[in-house]
């Protein structure tokens, strides 16, 4: 075809659809934070800057997991579609009753919200908007700007030092692999009360579980 032949042409409106698993980029950052966390703080960086990139990330790849699920079960049917646009548009549903409502709507299992690995789920997600949303009001040393990040202590070990404040005690190494592996936790848990095959499996690789006393 000639030059002329190819501009005469009549200009075609063309749509591309980028299908991009933003759950898996998030989840990415955060495994490589948690491990460049476990090296030390780098020059310049404070000291919980890392363990705290890792478990916003890590929340963010479960926040970005659950909406991508929605959109798969969009094309369920035209009264799943309905629910799905529904659900999307709403603004007062929490991120933890998107996770709950959605196995209930495909017929699937639900969540045990009392039980591992949904109460970290639970705590991951106050801490990530304790980290994003911090409180302006003057707190005492070592006090929590919620009373729930109390139950941290029993995720992951953490030295309380009095003198310090509640994101210096908390935000270490081992918060950054417990926020991890519960990002795995419960993509896998998700799969498993769905019946479906873990699509996302070789992206999403936890840590070993910390050995407490």
């Amino acid at each position: 075809m000639k030059k002329q032949d190819l501009e005469s042409l009549p200009e075609v409106p063309v749509t591309v659809t980028i299908n991009t698993v933003f759950s898996v980029i998030h989840y990415g950052l955060a495994r490589h934070f948690a491990e460049e966390a476990a090296k030390g703080r780098p020059p310049g960086v404070p000291q919980m800057g890392l363990p705290a990139a890792s478990a916003i990330h890590a929340a963010t790849a479960l926040e970005a997991f659950i909406f991508e699920q929605y959109q798969f079960a969009g094309g369920a049917g035209a009264e799943m579609r309905a629910l799905v646009d529904e659900l999307q548009d709403s603004r007062g549903l929490t991120l933890e009753a998107k996770w709950l409502l959605l196995p209930r709507l495909r017929g699937h299992a639900l969540f045990d919200k009392s039980r591992e690995p949904f109460d970290s789920f639970r705590l991951l997600v106050i801490l990530r908007n304790a980290i994003v949303h911090s409180a302006s009001k003057s707190l005492k040393h070592a006090q929590f700007p919620m009373r729930a990040l109390k139950g941290l202590a029993a995720k992951f070990s953490y030295e309380e030092e009095p003198r310090a404040s509640w994101d210096t005690n908390v935000l270490t190494p081992a918060c950054a692999r417990w926020a991890c592996n519960t990002a795995v936790a419960m993509v896998d848990e998700y799969f498993r009360i769905s019946g479906r095959p873990q699509t996302y499996e070789y992206r999403w690789q936890g840590f070993p579980q910390e050995q407490r006393p």
